[in-house]
């Protein structure tokens, strides 16, 4: 997942921002990048260490402890709804501060981004 949100986010910073361009939702989309890829290597190495001794991963009949891999997959979830609805609100505030679209090409734009939703 960590994989397609990157390349959501850098193909944004490429098509609503032009280079030398640096405005408040600029830095929102490197803020969401890096709490992204931040989040995903802090989830990916709770998922591997999930057991105390790692090995009891694949011998349960060892002495130790296991945690709950549902937490971790909660959390993973809310993350994801999180930085979908910061994406999708970015981008709606980016189409609509256009100057030089027209309204109605505006409202078809608006349309392609929030077809995610379904």
């Amino acid at each position: 997942m960590l994989l397609v949100k990157l390349a959501m986010l850098v193909q944004i910073l490429r098509v609503f921002f032009p280079r030398g361009v640096r405005t408040k939702s600029y830095y929102f989309v490197h803020f969401l990048i890096w709490t992204n890829v931040l989040y995903y290597i802090a989830a990916i190495c709770s998922v591997i260490f999930v057991c105390k001794p790692i090995e009891k991963a694949w011998k349960p009949w060892m002495t130790g402890k296991c945690y709950k891999v549902a937490n971790i997959s909660a959390a993973t979830a809310i993350m994801n709804v999180v930085s979908d609805v910061a994406l999708l609100l970015l981008t709606q505030r980016v189409i609509w501060n256009i100057d030089k679209v027209e309204r109605k090409k505006k409202i078809r734009l608006c349309v392609v981004f929030l077809a995610a939703l379904v």
